[in-house]
């Protein structure tokens, strides 16, 4: 099982930052892993981190 997180662009669409592992990770792992991504980002030009969980 995969844990990914991810950051979208509003206006492209594309992925800008994401964090990946190899298992699945805590609720505290996962906002501390979120925060990490929004680090220096403008949140209105960005989506909020989205949670995946990767079989």
């Amino acid at each position: 099982m995969k844990t990914r997180i991810e950051v979208k662009s509003l206006t492209t669409g594309k992925v800008i930052t994401s964090h990946e592992e190899n298992r699945r990770m805590t609720a505290k792992e996962i906002e501390r892993a979120k925060r990490d991504c929004m680090r220096n980002l403008d949140p209105d030009k960005v989506t909020f981190p989205k949670v995946t969980y990767i079989d």
